[in-house]
Order: C-alpha cells, then sequence, then structure tokens
C-alpha cells in the first residue's frame, strides 16, 4: 500500500477548501464595501 496518493489527495482537497474559503471572504468583503 502506498499513501502517497492519500496524503496527495489530502492536501489537494485541503487546498480546494482553503480556496474556496479565501474567495468567499473576499466576495464578502468586496460586497460590504462596495
Amino acid at each position: 500500500m502506498d499513501p502517497v496518493p492519500d496524503v496527495r489527495r489530502m492536501l489537494t482537497e485541503y487546498f480546494v477548501m482553503a480556496a474556496e474559503h479565501l474567495r468567499n471572504d473576499q466576495s464578502m468583503r468586496f460586497t460590504g464595501s462596495a
């Protein structure tokens, strides 16, 4: 069993979640400041 793909998948999901969080935060900040 190779644990590398699991770690890579976990990192990918983490980065996707962080990117969505940042995008949502920026959109809220833009709508709030507009």
